[in-house]
Formats: structure tokens, sequence, C-alpha cells
């Protein structure tokens, strides 16, 4: 039997040049089993002792060191040269391979392709439909942004409407009806003073809270809803509007031109953005405006008031020193009417005693004793 090394030299010269076939690499397969069967059945008795198997030879280190780095050289570069020798055999085999199996797929295609423009009657038909559900889809969001920015409108001028009305029934007309309602009320120059200071607080507290208000109007049902409607806009673009390049089912044109009416919503936002600020501050300026002209009018009545207030003050100061007068004239007289009572209590007496009038008595009425008394008194 041969060597191993020799079989393997055999196989590499009948698989030099060609592509191995299915008998050769059978073969091939089947040749390591053959050396290995022809080993078990050679005749040597390895345990006979007869026989030399083994040579001794005696060489220096560095010969010995020389050959096995020869030998393992030459080994590499033999191994080096099947593989190369091996891969370029693959590539040969599987490009002509490729070759024959594309050949025989045209063949079977041409066999069996359908009629002239079918598929692509078929593919165009695929496409229309895919178009018209695009634009169905895209209009029905439009639409619906368009609703959107319709009721986001509405809710701003709604809630403007709303604080401005409260705001008028509240604040202002309190402030309005401080000539008419408070003012006459006043019945002292302190009264009217604190009255002008309340509707100063009044007037500051009105604008402090109304541009309070009027921010969050604008924040709430203006810059968050606007927002939230771009947002949308961007969701649906990055999601829907995608374009073949970009791995979707949408032409460059027509997603440019879908994006077009969206782009025109975004335009709207800003500048409704911008209208209903600035209408938020137009209704906060103005009224401030009216707070401001009805503080003006009470402090212009203010020193009407006050000179009819001080006239009261001054009419009510004469009124109560007349009336300490007549009640200390009062008292005088009353004190006199009593002491009158009692001389004519005495007369009485003196008469119911006496019929004739004693000589000391003889002068009344005649500048007696009695006659400053019997005299009329104005009070």
């Amino acid at each position: 039997a041969p060597p191993p090394a020799a079989a393997v030299e055999s196989a590499k010269a009948k698989l030099k040049g060609k592509p191995p076939g299915p008998n050769e690499a059978a073969a091939a397969a089947e040749l390591p089993r053959k050396v290995e069967r022809n080993d078990r059945e050679s005749p040597v008795d390895v345990l006979d002792s007869s026989i030399t198997l083994l040579s001794s030879f005696a060489l220096p280190f560095p010969a010995l060191r020389d050959s096995l780095v020869k030998l393992q050289v030459e080994l590499l570069m033999e191994l080096l040269t099947f593989s190369q020798h091996t891969q370029d055999t693959v590539d040969n085999w599987s490009s002509e391979r490729e070759m024959m199996m594309t050949e025989e797929l045209d063949g079977l295609l041409r066999a069996h392709r359908p009629r002239a423009g079918k598929v692509e009657e078929e593919v165009r038909t695929e496409r229309g439909v895919e178009l018209v559900a695009q634009k169905r889809r895209v209009e029905g969001y439009l639409k619906e942004q368009s609703q959107a920015v319709k009721r986001q409108m509405a809710s701003f001028q709604e809630g403007l409407d709303a604080l401005v009305m409260a705001t008028r029934n509240k604040g202002l007309a309190k402030l309005k009806s401080y000539p008419n309602a408070m003012l006459p009320l006043c019945l002292s120059s302190e009264a009217l003073n604190i009255r002008q200071r309340e509707a100063r607080q009044l007037r500051v507290r009105l604008e402090r809270d109304l541009t309070k208000q009027m921010a969050m109007l604008v924040e709430e049902r203006s810059e968050d809803q606007i927002q939230k409607i771009e947002t949308q806009n961007r969701q649906f673009v990055e999601s829907e509007l995608r374009t073949f390049e970009n791995g979707g089912r949408y032409s460059s044109e027509n997603a440019e031109q879908y994006m077009k009416g969206i782009g025109a919503i975004d335009a709207h936002l800003n500048r409704t953005r911008t209208a209903q600020k600035e209408a938020a501050e137009e209704a906060r300026e103005a009224l401030v405006k009216q707070a401001e002209e009805a503080l003006t009018e009470l402090e212009q009545l203010l020193p009407s008031f006050q000179e009819d207030v001080t006239f009261m003050e001054a009419l009510e100061k004469v009124g109560d020193g007349a009336r300490e007068s007549a009640a200390s004239e009062l008292a005088k007289n009353r004190k006199e009417s009593q002491m009158l009572s009692e001389e004519l209590d005495r007369l009485d007496a003196l008469i119911a005693k006496d019929p004739q009038p004693p000589a000391a008595l003889s002068g009344v009425g005649a500048g007696g004793v009695f006659e400053d008394s019997l005299k009329p008194r104005v009070v």
C-alpha cells in the first residue's frame, strides 16, 4: 500500500486543473479509509523484535535544528500552495456553476413569461390605487387639521370674551360705581379719602389680575394648542410622507405637494399665534384704559364732593352750636319757669289766708317784686 503522503500527492495530482466531480469527491473521501485498511492488512508484525523500526543517527543539535526548520518551511510552503490551488479551483467551479444556473433560470423564465404588458398593467393599477389612497389620507388629515385650527380660534375667542366680560362686570363696574353709589354716602372728608384709596387699590389690583389672566389665556388656549397642532403635523410628515428614497411609498413630487398644504397650515398657525397675542394685549390695554378713565373721573369729582362734605360739616357744626344754645336757653327758661311757678304758688297761699292783700304786696304788677318775672321773654 502506498504511504499516506504519496496518496495525498496522488489525490492532489488528480484534482489539479479541474473541479472535483461527484466520483472524484467520493474517491477522495474514501482514500484515508483505504490507507488505514492497507496498514491493518500489512503482513509486517510490529511486535517482531527482529525487525528494525527505528534508526539512530548522531547529529549535532544545530544541524538538526536547521533541518527541522527547513522541513517546517517546506511543509508550510506546500500547505500554502495547496490552499491557494484549492481556493482557485473552488472559485472557478462556483463561477461556472453560477453561470450554468443563471442560464437555466433565464430559460425557465422565458418559458413561463406572461404576455407583454400584463405585469406593467398590474403594477400601474396597483400604483393608481395606492396614489388614490394616499391622496385621501392626506386630504382627510388636512381637513381634520383645518377643523382643529378653527376650534382653537373659537376657543381662544370664547375665553377672551369671557375674561373681558368678567372684568367689566366685576372690577370695572365696581370702579365706575364709585361716583354714583359710593361717594354720595360719604358724610366726612375722612370717608372720601378712604373711598379714594379703595378706588386706587382696586384699579391696581384690576390691572394686575387682568395681566395674569391674559397671560394664562394666551398660554393655555393659544400657545399650547397651536404647538399641539404643529407637533401633529411634524409627526404626520415623518411617519406618512416618506419618499421611496427614505423607505416610504410616496414619490418626491407628491410628497412635496402634500407638504406644501401642511406648510400652509403651519404658516396660518404662526399668523394666528401673533394675532391672538396682539388681540389679548389690545383687550388688556383697553380695559386698563377704561379703569384709568373711571379712576380719573372719580378723582375729578372728588373736589366737588369735598366741598359739599365740608359745607355739610360746617353746617352740622353750626347746627350743633345752635342745638347747644337752644338746649342752654331751654334749661334756663325751665329754671325761670320753675321759679315763677313757686312765686305764684306762694302768692296763692297768701291770698287764701288773707283776702286783703298786705301792704307788702301792693306793688305787685306795678314795678313790684313779680313784675320782672311776669314780663314776656323771647327765646
